[in-house]
């Protein structure tokens, strides 16, 4: 049986509604590391395959969980989180990010569509 193991990422450098693209500061660095040795005995048996986000936060996660393994973590958009649309400020993500989670992919509108589509579910798994 495949198992699959999510982890969010280490602390990010800056928040959301600061950087579009932080990556980890010195505690996010120490988690990720924490996180490697924790996780280490996972990939003992067999190589395992490691899924990051491209946001950089989440490469230098998984980065220390690769070098563990001794595997090349594959970058992959369709486990990243989901993009704010152009024209919100910095100081607007939160907001707009809390908005469109208590609400419907529909109100989201059709820029979303390709965003909802690429998403894995638990049923879209089921019917793979």
């Amino acid at each position: 049986m495949t198992r699959v193991y999510l982890v969010r990422h280490g602390r990010a450098a800056a928040g959301w509604d600061d950087d579009v693209d932080p990556g980890l500061d010195t505690v996010g660095m120490a988690q990720a590391a924490a996180l490697a040795d924790r996780l280490a005995p996972l990939g003992a048996d067999a190589a395992p395959a490691l899924v990051t986000s491209p946001l950089r936060r989440c490469q230098e996660t998984a980065a220390a969980l690769a070098r563990r393994w001794a595997v090349t973590a594959v970058v992959d958009a369709t486990v990243a989180e989901i993009p704010s649309p152009p024209g919100v400020p910095m100081g607007g993500r939160v907001a707009w990010l809390q908005a469109a989670m208590a609400g419907t992919w529909a109100e989201l509108g059709d820029r979303y569509t390709g965003y909802r589509d690429g998403v894995v579910t638990p049923d879209s798994l089921r019917r793979a």
